[in-house]
């Protein structure tokens, strides 16, 4: 074979594997999550470039080993937080290997197990806050509010809350105006709202208590000027209520509440 045929093939093999390694390079995702095979997310150019291929695979296949793939940190939080929030990892040493998703861990194991030692290794006040409350309200022992550094009297609002028992919103003291609040939504009375000092506190009371009662003249003993909850969206509330059914479900009155602002993409503009 002639020299300058000889160089001509290998100008055309080179083309044709540089365009092959281009083409994965470019589109590894595409070829990766159509052929479910993460070795072509290998040929894609930048760590996060090629760590959001495996996490697009990752979404697929739930498969562990995709994350240990991954190179950039925010990627591998998530990959590995997602695979404990659905279960699939039961070792809770996970954790430590989780940097922004640490307390989320732990907060998820500690609901799993109803095991206080994990909410005490959280150091989110507000997430630990949460944790051992969910745990006190899973287990229905008030004592548990005691525990882990937090503040009892907020576990002890939303345990009275979940449980709708009144008595217990008698053991809130820091908060005056939230066992007012705990009062009014425990037993349906109408007169503990008025006493609430907090205009916005007083308002939301009366639309919470609205929407448990079924009753749209509480709607209109809130203040006109309130910026947090108006008296025309107490209303819209309360009618919505009716058509957002998941949201009566919640035990806690709060978090219907919260649920009917969030969980019913019509209420807001």
């Amino acid at each position: 074979m002639k020299k300058p045929y000889l160089i001509l093939i290998l100008f055309i093999l080179l083309v044709i594997i540089g365009t092959t390694y281009l083409s994965l390079a470019l589109f590894g995702s595409i070829f990766a999550i159509s052929t479910n095979n993460p070795l072509f997310c290998d040929f894609v150019h930048g760590e996060e470039y090629r760590d959001s291929c495996y996490m697009q695979l990752f979404h697929s296949t739930r498969d562990p080993h995709l994350c240990e793939k991954m190179t950039t940190q925010r990627f591998i939080d998530i990959c590995w937080f997602d695979l404990v929030r659905l279960g699939v990892i039961t070792d809770p040493s996970i954790c430590s290997k989780i940097s922004g998703y640490k307390d989320a861990c732990y907060r998820e194991f500690g609901e799993r197990t109803n095991d206080l030692e994990y909410c005490k290794k959280i150091k989110s006040p507000i997430t630990r806050q949460f944790c051992v409350t969910d745990i006190a309200i899973k287990l229905k022992d008030l004592s548990v509010c005691k525990e882990a550094e937090i503040d009892k009297d907020l576990c002890y609002y939303d345990f009275a809350l979940t449980m709708r028992n009144s008595s217990i919103c008698k053991k809130i003291e820091t908060y005056p105006d939230f066992s007012l609040d705990c009062l009014a939504l425990t037993l349906k009375n109408e007169s503990y709202c008025r006493k609430i000092e907090s205009g916005v506190g007083r308002d939301v009371c009366f639309a919470i208590l609205a929407i448990l009662t079924d009753d749209h003249s509480k709607c209109d003993e809130i203040h006109p000027e309130d910026w947090y909850i108006k008296k025309e969206r107490c209303h819209e509330l309360l009618n919505l209520s009716k058509e957002c059914t998941h949201c009566l479900d919640e035990t806690n009155p709060r978090k219907m509440f919260d649920c009917l602002q969030t969980g019913c993409p019509n209420i807001l503009e």
